[in-house]
């Protein structure tokens, strides 16, 4: 089978709107190749439209860039770099949750990653382990399907309006569940890292329920639970770890932390605190 330029080999996953291939260009080079799967499906197009801009217009080594992109028989799609490792989720499914060292070292590298698109002007919205990828030399970020352009001020371009419902249920932050996109903004991708830290401790995203509105319902008012309340038994959690992971589910933007930077910084020092990492200053009040 093959799209635009490139020969299909292996199909490597697939989605709600979408797989991802492994294919070969004339040249013998080995990409991973992502492919609607429904033509004539404007959303899913509209998305890879957004994802070809978003990523574009980012150079970091925690970022998946892409290569290529096209239309085919009316099937959107594009090319990036083929990762060898699997994803956060993945490795989570077969090896249970993460140690917390290893953990907060990992979402660090993410947060830097989430903390240059946003200096260039890109919000994620979708930060969650499915979307990170276990490279040779660490993680990276991909998916930035329902990826927004940010203004000056930091809040979504182009989007005022209300009751539109974007990101995965478990993941999303309040203002995301709500539908309130003039609320949307980087606080919303810092709830994201929050999440993303839960589940790389707890192997589960922070807000669970019996069906998706019942999860949202928990997004926007039930507290986020402490990993250390969550995590198997025997895990060690520290309580600097705890403390930011709750800062950054704070339902109301304005208590989280200040930037995807801030809690770099912060899991950073928590990573290399020794003992229990106990020491003042590696909280919530990273700001």
């Amino acid at each position: 089978m093959r799209i635009g330029p490139y020969e299909l080999e292996a199909e490597l996953g697939r989605g709600g709107m979408g797989a991802v291939y492994r294919g070969r260009d004339a040249h013998g080079r080995v990409v991973a190749v992502k492919v609607v799967t429904a033509t004539g499906d404007l959303e899913a197009a509209l998305r890879f439209q957004r994802e070809v801009a978003a990523v574009r217009r980012l150079e970091h080594p925690g970022v998946v860039p892409v290569l290529d992109a096209g239309v085919e028989a009316g099937r959107p799609w594009l090319t990036m770099p083929l990762v060898p490792g699997p994803s956060l989720a993945a490795r989570l499914r077969t090896g249970g949750p993460l140690p917390w060292r290893e953990a907060a070292g990992l979402v660090a590298r993410v947060a830097r990653a989430v903390a240059h698109a946003h200096a260039r002007g890109v919000l994620h919205r979708d930060l969650k382990a499915s979307n990170v990828l276990l490279g040779a030399d660490g993680p990276v970020l991909v998916d930035f399907g329902l990826a927004r352009s940010l203004t000056p001020e930091g809040s979504l371009a182009g989007l005022t309006r209300t009751g539109q419902v974007a990101g995965t249920p478990g993941f999303m932050a309040p203002e995301q569940a709500r539908g309130d996109t003039g609320a949307i903004g980087p606080a919303t991708d810092v709830h994201g890292l929050g999440a993303l830290l839960f589940e790389a401790l707890c192997g589960r995203a922070p807000f669970v329920g019996a069906s998706a509105l019942e999860v949202l319902e928990a997004v926007v008012t039930v507290p986020a639970e402490a990993p250390s309340r969550v995590a198997p038994p025997g895990a060690e959690v520290p309580a600097a770890l705890d403390a930011l992971c709750l800062a950054c589910l704070a339902k109301d933007p304005a208590a989280r932390p200040a930037s995807a930077e801030a809690v770099a910084v912060s899991l950073e020092r928590v990573a290399a605190a020794r003992g229990d990492a106990r020491a003042p200053g590696l909280g919530a009040g990273a700001r």
